[in-house]
């Protein structure tokens, strides 16, 4: 581990200490609030489900993609 000093240490803790609040303050919303919400949408394992063709679309989109990025980098 890098020893921080002088400004890079005061940056950490520029960073560090609001994220410590904030994600304290998320565990205590999501504590506080009741466990099902009646709002909430129900989700089902068949709502995410791809046909073969779909997923054959999405992997050949991923791969131009990444081609392109390969290329032009």
């Amino acid at each position: 581990m890098l020893p921080i000093r002088g400004r890079q240490a005061w940056q950490v803790r520029a960073v560090t200490i609001p994220l410590l609040a904030v994600l304290t303050a998320q565990l205590v919303i999501s504590l506080a609030e009741p466990a099902v919400n009646p709002k909430a949408i129900e989700l089902e394992r068949g709502m995410f489900r791809v046909s073969p063709r779909q997923l054959a679309l999405i992997t050949t989109i991923i791969l131009l993609i990444t081609g392109l990025y390969v290329k032009f980098w």
